[in-house]
């Protein structure tokens, strides 16, 4: 246990190389960001405001049809489910 001491009184500390943060500051600010176009974030909005609006359409017709089926089986006097073992 001792020597493991030892050991750790033995680090030294390490300095960064001259001018490192200065390199790193440098190649953010040449690192190319990626923006997008106003034309592009424009067209993508409106995309996704038709998918959006013709999901919901679609969920609504979806549902208005479930109750005209379960009116022309009733009408007729069919069961709504298959199971066989409710009342």
């Amino acid at each position: 246990m001792d020597r493991n001491l030892e050991l750790l009184e033995n680090i030294q500390k390490v300095d960064a190389p001259p001018f490192l943060l200065t390199r790193i500051k440098q190649q953010i600010e040449n690192s190319n960001y990626s923006k997008f176009s106003s034309k592009f974030t424009l067209s993508l909005g409106l995309s996704f405001l038709v998918l959006l609006i013709l999901n919901t359409s679609i969920i609504l017709h979806h549902k208005n049809h479930q109750k005209d089926e379960k009116q022309i089986a009733n009408s007729f006097g069919l069961m709504l489910n298959n199971s066989l073992y409710n009342e």
